[in-house]
């Protein structure tokens, strides 16, 4: 799928590109080209590629499973008129 993405004329953009500016340390690693890829195709093959799956066990044991920044809780997203009710 992504080499038909890139055969039919897609631009790739450098991973780093992509980055919130809030992230301090941009730079590139061995693998992240990998991680390209893994933004076209199926989630399947993304989840059960072993280099994948062992760069992100590394990672969530090095910096934790919990987002970087405090996020709002859904009654601040409320106030501020940013959520609706749940839709179920």
């Amino acid at each position: 799928m992504y080499a038909g993405l890139l055969a039919a004329g897609v631009a790739e953009a450098p991973l780093r590109t992509q980055m919130p500016d809030t992230l301090t340390d941009t730079v590139p690693r061995p693998g992240d080209e990998r991680l390209m890829p893994g933004m076209v195709c199926l989630p399947e093959e993304v989840y059960t590629d072993p280099h994948v799956v062992a760069c992100t066990r590394e990672a969530l044991s090095r910096y934790g499973s919990g987002p970087p920044v405090a996020q709002p809780i859904r009654e601040q997203l409320l106030a501020d008129g940013l959520a609706g009710p749940v839709p179920y």
